[in-house]
């Protein structure tokens, strides 16, 4: 198991948009590239700071998703909801 924790700042009032776009991302893209689920959090003291972390079968399954034009060109979209980057960590299951 491949899981990768996302953290994401979004813009004022985008949170919405950017909660259903990751959510037909994930059923569109990357579920049928071989991530088994993902959890969304939100924080608490920041609302638009959101942590996806995503459970992959192997790694091999996130690198070849990261190079789908869709998800390129989805990536591209994300940048008009986010105040800057997104920044991932890379985990090994280990129990």
């Amino acid at each position: 198991m491949h899981v990768v924790a996302g953290h994401y700042h979004t813009r004022e009032k985008e949170d919405h948009t950017f909660l259903e776009m990751i959510s037909l991302e994930m059923r569109m893209n990357a579920q049928q590239s071989g991530m088994s689920h993902y959890n969304i959090l939100r924080s608490i003291n920041e609302p638009n700071k959101f942590c996806i972390i995503e459970f992959w079968l192997q790694k091999s399954d996130r690198d070849k998703y990261e190079q789908l034009d869709s998800h390129l060109y989805f990536l591209s979209l994300l940048e008009g909801v986010l105040e800057g980057e997104p920044d991932f960590q890379l985990f090994a299951m280990i129990k």
